[in-house]
């Protein structure tokens, strides 16, 4: 028996409940998976690392499916209540996972990956040097992927206008290495989702 398959299995499944109340998340954590291992090898992260974060990108939404369908795809902007229910649903991700077995942090990078390097993040208001890098890999994938995705608030963007938005945000929002190595994946080394 192959447990590795099994667990990727698993991975795939959770992955898969997170998108079933949105539509527009259809193949999200597959793609954000996909990025965030290719950052973490591009800057140089041992394999067993890069497996955990690639784990922990295929679940990372997993607590959406507490948060409201009508708040995960709503069209015009939150109200302020409605961003704090759907700011909670990192903390209820890590509240799913932290128990299970899974390989290294998982449960933390997926609590941390809303974090900013400036502290304006969620849960916890996490600054630079208090958030683990792979958190820091995941979080660039996942806005990555937010931009360039059809959302129930707005169209997908091109490629490039994603990068630029990502580095309008680097050092501020979001880590500089990260920002850097995920332009070169795209602009250099015609990386495509």
């Amino acid at each position: 028996m192959d447990y590795q398959k099994i667990l990727e299995s698993a991975f795939k499944a959770m992955g898969a409940m997170a998108e079933i109340n949105n539509p527009y998340k259809k193949g999200h954590h597959k793609r954000v998976a996909f990025l965030s291992g290719k950052i973490a090898e591009e800057i140089g992260i041992d394999r067993d690392n890069a497996y955990m974060i690639r784990v922990a990108a295929s679940i990372h939404d997993i607590g959406e499916i507490a948060i409201p369908v009508d708040i995960l795809c709503k069209v015009t902007k939150l109200t302020h209540i409605e961003f704090i229910l759907l700011k909670e649903h990192s903390e209820k991700s890590f509240n799913i996972l932290k128990d299970l077995e899974f390989p290294g942090i998982v449960a933390e990078i997926v609590r941390q990956h809303h974090e900013r390097v400036n502290g304006s993040g969620y849960p916890r208001g996490l600054k630079d040097g208090e958030t683990l890098k792979a958190a820091k890999i995941l979080s660039v994938a996942d806005v990555f992927d937010a931009i360039t995705s059809d959302r129930s608030y707005h169209y997908a963007k091109p490629v490039e206008q994603a990068l630029k938005d990502i580095e309008q945000g680097k050092n501020v929002l979001y880590d500089p290495e990260v920002v850097d190595t995920c332009a070169t994946l795209f602009r250099d080394k015609g990386l495509t989702l």
